[in-house]
This record gives C-alpha cells, structure tokens and sequence, in this order.
C-alpha cells in the first residue's frame, strides 16, 4: 500500500469533525475536481481520505500534490473494489462524522455545515442527505425530489426505489460502526447500509441542492443490472429478517430461494431502469429517441412509471 501523508489520525491543525471518503477507480479527468469541491466548499475541520483503487489511467498522479495540504491522505494500492475501498477509508477515518464524496461529482459549498447543522439539532437522526442536480454530458438537467423524512425514505428503499443518493450522506461514525460498514458483496451496499443504518436510528434528506451528481453511462449493462436489482432485493430481505430476529441470507442462498415471479420482477425493473437511464444520456438533443426509451422503460415495469410522473407532478 502506498500512503500519502500517512502520519497518524489527528493532524498537525487538530482533530477533525468530518472525515470524507472519496474512493477513486480509473477516475484522473474528474478526482481533482471532486477533491478541491470538498476542500474549498467548507469551513469545517475535515480530513478528505482518497483511495485510489488500482486505477490505471494516472488517478493518483491528479490528486498527489494535495497530500501536501495536512486535511488530505491520498492511498494507492491494488485494485479491491468499491466496498473494500469504503471499509479501509472507515478505518483510517478519525471523525465522528463520515461524509462520501464520489470522484466525479461536485460537493456544493456549505454542504457539510448544514448537514453536521442538522444532526446537531437531531440527535435521533444518524444519516442525512440531500438533493443533487444531475449532469449529464456536462448540463444542468435536473434536481432530485428526494424524500425528506424517515418514514417515507425506508418505504421508499424497501419498495426498491431510489430515496438517498450515496455520495451525499453524512453519517454518524458511532451508528456505522455498530452496524459493521459496508458489505462485500459488490454493487448494492449503499442499499444495505441505509437499511441497517434506518435499524439503529432515522435517515433524513436535506430539502436542500447538495451535490452535483455526474449522471454518465457507468458500465452498467443489462447483467449488471439485473446484479444490482438482485442485490437490492437481497439487502431488502435481510432487513425484514434482521427485524424479525432471524439470520441473515447469504448471496447464493436468497438467489437459490427466489420464486419464479420475483425472478420476473427484476427482470422488468431492471429493463426499465436500464432503458430510463438510456432516456436520460439522450437528453435534450434526441427528443425522438428519448422519448421512445421513455415509453420503453414505462412498458416494462409500469409502477416506476407511475413514481416518475408522480414526482414530474410535483416539481411542476
């Protein structure tokens, strides 16, 4: 492992209060960015924890320089992915507070003084978000219409809906280390840590423009998706079994027990949500094309739908 500024975890100007994950995989045209958002969007004592996951595309070498600022540690080793990435972050972490950050979205200035404001002044609260504007191919498109109070944000992630965007969560380092930080296995563990985070104490969204969230074409595939729905719907079950003071399932256990209509849901939901995200790269400069992605994301799964225009609904 290599480790910038690898001196211990109180620095030379003093204990943090915050402490930022920015896990960084293949990123070097936006990290920089990303990085200087955080450090020159607050005032807060914080301590920004990049983790470069064996990229191979010169990350490291666009943010490597800013170890010389003692806020900022920058570690290089293999590549482990995402989770492995946010554990090892964890655990150099100092902070009470954990704030993600990803590599190439814009944190908005003053977002962690409002964040860390509001759990100052709700203690029962150990998870707060907010609103991000999406980019996509470098535009403003739109602001998220997340909901803000903890009833409606579990509802929402146990029907297999979007209610928190990863990288804007403060959290209560306390609250994620009694439920155990992030699972490993792979995509969806932000899904299952909002879950057991909502078993220990609230999850609220701030009504408040907090991150520009950088909406690209990320890979994810018709398989990939079908991955992540599974896995949602994983993190979903053990939930309901954690409550019910039963064990947890394991990845190949949940998939062996899933019925044949369920199987079927996923499907659709992530057809639908593949030819959505497929809608929104269109953008504005392919109405027709955009508009028949549209109509094929509605066709199949048709609730999903429904929530779209529902929260089209609302903002108009």
């Amino acid at each position: 492992m290599d480790t910038d500024r690898d001196q211990g975890r109180e620095t030379s100007w003093g204990s943090p209060v915050l402490s930022v994950l920015l896990p960084a995989y293949n990123a070097a045209g936006t990290v920089r960015a990303a990085a200087e958002s955080v450090l020159n969007g607050t005032s807060a004592a914080l301590e920004l924890i990049i983790v470069d996951d064996g990229s191979t595309d010169g990350t490291r070498a666009a943010v490597v320089d800013l170890a010389a600022d003692p806020r900022v540690r920058v570690i290089s080793r293999p590549n482990k992915g995402l989770s492995a990435s946010l554990n090892e972050a964890i655990a150099y972490a100092s902070a009470p507070f954990i704030a993600r950050m990803d590599a190439d979205d814009i944190s908005m200035p003053d977002r962690f003084e409002a964040q860390l404001a509001f759990l100052a002044d709700h203690p029962d609260v150990v998870m707060v978000g907010g609103q991000i504007r999406r980019v996509i191919n470098g535009q403003a498109e739109s602001t998220s219409q997340l909901p803000l109070e903890h009833d409606d944000i579990v509802t929402a992630l146990l029907r297999g809906q979007h209610a928190i965007c990863h990288p804007t969560v403060v959290i209560r380092r306390s609250a994620l280390d009694l439920v155990g930080g992030y699972w490993d296995y792979g995509v969806g563990e932000d899904w299952d840590m909002y879950l057991r985070m909502a078993e220990v104490g609230k999850l609220a969204n701030l009504d408040q423009h907090v991150l520009d969230y950088t909406f690209a074409d990320s890979g994810i595939n018709a398989t990939s998706m079908i991955t992540l729905r599974v896995n949602i719907a994983l993190a979903v079950r053990n939930h309901y079994r954690r409550t019910c003071g039963l064990d947890t399932l394991e990845p190949q256990a949940f998939v062996n027990d899933l019925t044949m209509p369920t199987r079927m849901k996923i499907r659709a939901e992530s057809l639908s949500l593949g030819l959505y995200r497929k809608s929104l790269l269109a953008g504005a400069s392919n109405k027709v094309a955009k508009s028949v992605l549209l109509a094929g994301a509605a066709a199949s799964w048709p609730p999903f739908a429904v929530r779209r225009l529902r929260q089209a609904a609302h903002t108009t």
